[in-house]
């Protein structure tokens, strides 16, 4: 995916990474939750249509890949496991044919729910056999991801959970990485970047382009 940057790519990817914080607004926040009700799917869908349906028009792309994590726990003995092992999950757009907001979330979730047997394979496998010279300058498969996480118990989570989000973005794997936190039917937005491409003006820009551009999909989520 190409988006307009400030900064012009280096001949080697660099991996310097910064992240900005909005809190959602409880009426935005409602809108979402109301629309994954009647659409009987997630306020995860809704918000990755939303975002894929932004990066479309960021980057005038009517095709391209985005990356979403998966827990990476498969079996009962996974949830003794401590330590990180999410795995990235590679979903495609295709805006060539118009539909309605509405359209593009119920398809997300179709997609979603019919390929999520394929998530035990290792994005690096994939990247390995799709890949055959790939350019040092940018990310291997996908540039760009959405993640959202869910804070079931902000009490018992609250001393690792605020202390990792409050510690701030110290790298960048992606150019731009919207990452979703769910508190007690609220959102948190943090828009994660990578500096050496990005200034934060222009990230704090992107990101008021994405909360104008959702609040219209909701109010209107039937319109063409």
């Amino acid at each position: 995916m190409s988006i307009s940057t400030d900064f012009e790519r280096g001949d080697i990817q660099n991996f310097d990474g910064c992240e900005l914080q909005f809190d959602g607004n409880q009426a935005l926040t409602d809108k979402v939750t109301a629309l994954a009700r009647e659409t009987k799917t997630t306020s995860y869908t809704v918000l990755l249509s939303a975002f894929q349906f932004y990066l479309h028009k960021l980057s005038g792309q009517s095709k391209f890949l985005i990356a979403s994590p998966t827990m990476g726990r498969y079996k009962r003995t996974h949830k003794e496991i401590v330590g990180y092992c999410v795995n990235p999950f590679l979903i495609p757009a295709d805006f060539t044919e118009p539909c309605n907001f509405t359209e593009l979330i119920v398809e997300r979730a179709r997609f979603y729910r019919q390929s999520l047997r394929h998530q035990r394979m290792p994005l690096t496998e994939i990247s390995e056999a799709l890949i055959d010279n790939r350019s040092a300058e940018r990310t291997a498969v996908t540039s760009h991801m959405f993640t959202y996480t869910r804070a079931n118990d902000r009490i018992i989570g609250m001393p690792i959970s605020d202390h990792i989000i409050d510690s701030g973005q110290r790298g960048a794997a992606h150019e731009l990485n919207l990452v979703v936190y769910e508190y007690e039917n609220s959102f948190r937005y943090h828009w994660r970047f990578n500096s050496s491409l990005y200034t934060a003006e222009t990230v704090t820009a992107i990101a008021d382009g994405f909360f104008e551009l959702l609040d219209e999909l909701l109010l209107a989520p039937n319109k063409s």
